[in-house]
């Protein structure tokens, strides 16, 4: 969503920042289940170094570096503390420069702007987006947790980085699919071992030349053939090497999911797809109807049970308008039960970050 300059300024102008005379404490928890806590105190000069920051001088400096959040004279508060917290995991993110920032703000207004965005990828591993201060200092920071170390890698007021800011508070992901399973294309020449190092997925052609997920034992020359392979896929092994899951993409932006057991011979692989659309359909008013169901494994949890993460595509049906029907998206995590063929619990959004360390949302559907 495109935000005009006009209509910026007069969001971020209705949270400028009151004249404080103690700490405040902003806490809220984002999308991806990660908990923010931004402290501010009043901005006294006396405990500061400053240099000119006249109402009429842009020549200001604080403490000998250049003051974000502020375009004229000086700050009313400063941030004192960004701490954001995953788990029992907390970092604590360099608010070095940032004054004037945060204010009686709400986190994000819904359907217009998110002022705060990011995700842990898992507990060591983390990217976050703030946009802060009033429409005339507004400023934007990023930071990066890297192998448990957090550092701000953005702190600028640049117009073109600001609306960039402003449409993607996400910052895009970095982790790795490997660790949702690996990944085997149609021209693959990976073999996906299993962990009893007694299996091994990948794909073959037939004599038709059709790509072919197959299956072949380390102790076999014959390779099976399971299933044709439209374009690609994720392949997760379980724990104890009896089955894996697999992701099949089987058309652009649409996934779903398939156990396979490596002792059947005979259609050795299950479509979960409609056990999954039960609980998906308790998500949506009753005037809706569901588009598109879209299912990723993303983790083992034992030897039987694998966590799979959901997303659906529903229509609302009284808001149609001629050819235009809106779309509405939902998100939700279950455990099924591969032996069983069962759904073993349903999970929120929240709860799955947790699991995964990463948001539902932000994975690609």
């Amino acid at each position: 969503m495109k935000l005009s300059g006009g209509i910026l300024f007069a969001l971020l102008s209705l949270f400028v920042p009151a004249t404080a005379s103690a700490d405040t404490t902003a806490t809220f928890q984002l999308p991806s289940g990660v908990t923010v806590r931004i402290v501010e105190a009043p901005f006294r000069a006396s405990q500061f170094k400053v240099e000119g920051c006249s109402e009429r001088d842009s020549a200001c400096r604080i403490n000998g570096r250049i003051p974000f959040g502020t375009a004229f004279g000086l700050p009313k508060t400063y941030v004192k503390s960004i701490t954001v917290s995953f788990g029992v995991l907390t970092y604590s993110l360099n608010a070095s420069d940032m004054y004037d920032a945060w204010g009686a703000r709400p986190p994000e207004v819904k359907g217009v702007i998110r002022y705060f965005g990011g995700r842990c990828f898992d507990s060591k591993n983390c990217r976050f987006r703030g946009l802060f201060s009033d429409a005339a200092g507004t400023f934007v920071a990023e930071w990066n947790v890297v192998n448990g170390a957090p550092v701000r890698t953005v702190l600028t007021a640049s117009d073109d980085v600001v609306e960039l800011f402003t449409r993607n508070i996400n910052p895009p992901s970095t982790y790795s699919e490997e660790l949702f399973g690996t990944s085997l294309a149609q021209d693959s020449r990976t073999d996906v071992i299993s962990p009893d190092k007694q299996w091994f997925v990948s794909i073959q052609r037939d004599p038709g030349s059709v790509a072919m997920l197959t299956l072949s034992s380390t102790t076999a020359d014959t390779p099976q053939h399971i299933l044709p392979l439209q374009r690609s896929g994720w392949v997760l092994w379980s724990p104890d090497s009896r089955r894996f899951a697999f992701t099949d993409a089987a058309f652009a932006n649409h996934y779903f999911v398939r156990i396979c057991e490596v002792n059947i011979r005979d259609a050795p692989c299950r479509d979960f797809s409609s056990l999954l659309e039960a609980p998906l359909r308790r998500m949506l008013a009753a005037d809706s109807q569901i588009d598109k169901v879209y299912s990723k494994a993303l983790k083992w949890l034992s030897h039987e049970q694998l966590l799979v993460g959901v997303h659906v595509a529903s229509l609302r049906l009284r808001e149609a308008r001629g050819n235009w029907t809106p779309l509405h998206y939902h998100f939700q995590a279950v455990i099924l039960d591969a032996v069983s063929g069962t759904l073993v619990s349903e999970l929120t959004p929240s709860q799955a970050a947790l699991r995964i360390g990463q948001s539902l949302e932000s994975l690609e559907w």
